[in-house]
């Protein structure tokens, strides 16, 4: 198995917040490459989009649900760039 990622000297690692979770999903693949991949994308949105300030579950559910679409669609999206 072989992980590509784009780490580099930004603040946050990677040079985008999305980035990260290539690598925390090559990880969990890794460790069990049955698991589903919106699956991932949840378990990583939900540690990384937390906070203890939120002002209600379903503004937190609403931002979690929004970036797993956006992760969801990653692959489309990429596609259509690099053609």
């Amino acid at each position: 198995m072989a992980c590509i990622s784009n780490f580099g000297r930004w603040q946050n690692v990677t040079g985008h917040v999305f980035a990260a979770s290539s690598a925390y999903g090559c990880g969990r693949l890794a460790w069990d490459p049955t698991q589903d991949a919106s699956e991932i994308h949840r378990e990583w949105t939900a540690m990384t989009f937390s906070s203890p300030l939120a002002s209600a579950a379903a503004d937190r559910s609403k931002v979690i649900d929004t970036v797993v679409s956006i992760l969801d669609q990653g692959w489309t999206t990429y596609g259509g760039y690099t053609r």
